[in-house]
């Protein structure tokens, strides 16, 4: 992917910062005297935004949907969970954290020292390692 593709994903996605949702679901009653020897419920994590939309009067959900399982949780809201560690990175790769990095990628690659300057010995690897993150 080019770094411009990338740079459009992020101006198109919902508007960061997005944080970890993470809920403990419990059984209900009935489902765990049919089955006592369940064992305890995982935690659900997914992505949510840290700013409330006004018209839902809470987070807007970035990764955080499934199907209610009535009868089986004691809230049966809709959920969906992935693993923590993704959860956490999804939510530290908001669009503003992408486009900021964008930003700094772009200045460095756009960089050329001036005549005279002292240029560093690691400092050719970097400008490859640059211009290999914009091919496809």
């Amino acid at each position: 992917m080019k770094l411009d593709e990338l740079a459009g994903l992020a101006e198109k996605a919902t508007a960061g910062p997005w944080r970890l949702a993470v809920d403990e679901r419990q059984y209900t009653p009935e489902y765990i005297a049919k089955h006592p020897d369940s064992r305890p419920p995982r935690a659900i994590y997914g992505v949510v935004t840290q700013w409330i939309h006004g018209q839902l009067k809470g987070p807007v959900s970035i990764t955080y949907t499934s199907i209610p399982m009535p009868g089986i949780y004691a809230d049966s809201s809709p959920r969906g969970s992935m693993d923590e560690k993704d959860a956490v990175y999804i939510a530290a790769c908001d669009p503003g954290t992408i486009l900021k990095l964008l930003a700094v990628v772009k200045a460095a690659k756009d960089f050329s020292p001036m005549p005279g300057m002292i240029v560093y010995h690691n400092q050719p690897a970097m400008i490859d390692a640059l211009a290999a993150l914009d091919t496809p």
